[in-house]
């Protein structure tokens, strides 16, 4: 049983580092009233929800003024000292598919969104922030799924131990009752040899009774 446990750990891990890595990309999203510069992380196995919640804190405790909506999240006069002293307004969206979540993020300062090729050490370091961000969500969510594979596991195996036991005790008793069937054949011959030497004995005694009773007409 733990083997097998260990063995979902395993194949988790390999699940997160291989083909769902977290990786973080720009490009250009309709984000801040038009297209512009923008950051996509990747972040498989977590879900929309719990993104959400993480990047709204995330800007709150950047002293960012959170608006969300369906059309995304805006945090205004951020201070994000990791990033740059200046205060930034930041554009995002959250997208879910089959594999994930994506955040999307464009990060205007003094009017320019930030991008690689304007802002390379400010790009590194909103690529650097949202990765960071990123990997404890998708930890978080693959422990969960691990832990919902190992709880089914187990019930499927509590399901296999609990028929073996019952095919167990069926055994048993046809066991059982082979053994009592053998008996009860071996009895039931015993008495069909009493039965037979039965008969001809209360044929005899017939005969002697009528013998007897004829004997009480010579009497008369």
């Amino acid at each position: 049983m733990k083997k097998i446990i260990s063995i979902l750990f395993i194949c988790a891990s390999v699940q997160l580092t291989n083909a769902q890595k977290i990786t973080v990309t720009n490009s250009s999203e309709e984000l801040g009233n038009g297209y512009n510069s923008a950051f996509t992380v990747f972040i498989p196995h977590t879900t929309e929800r719990d993104v959400e919640r993480k990047w709204i804190s995330f800007l709150k405790d950047n002293d960012a003024k959170v608006k969300s909506s369906k059309k995304g999240i805006n945090g205004q006069n951020a201070i994000i000292k990791s990033i740059c002293p200046d205060t930034l307004q930041v554009f995002s969206k959250i997208t879910e598919n089959a594999e994930g979540i994506s955040l999307s993020a464009a990060f205007s300062k003094n009017g320019t969104f930030i991008a690689p090729s304007t802002f390379a050490d400010d790009s590194k370091m909103i690529e650097k922030i949202l990765h960071s961000m990123a990997l404890p969500l998708a930890k978080e969510g693959l422990e969960d799924k691990v832990k919902a594979a190992q709880k089914l596991l187990e019930a499927k195996i509590s399901d296999q131990e609990g028929l073996e036991k019952t095919n167990n005790k069926l055994a048993n008793e046809n066991e059982k009752m082979k053994k009592q069937t053998q008996e009860n054949e071996r009895e039931i011959k015993d008495n069909e040899h009493k039965i037979s030497d039965l008969k001809a004995d209360v044929e005899n005694k017939k005969t002697s009774l009528d013998a007897i009773k004829n004997k009480s007409k010579d009497l008369e």
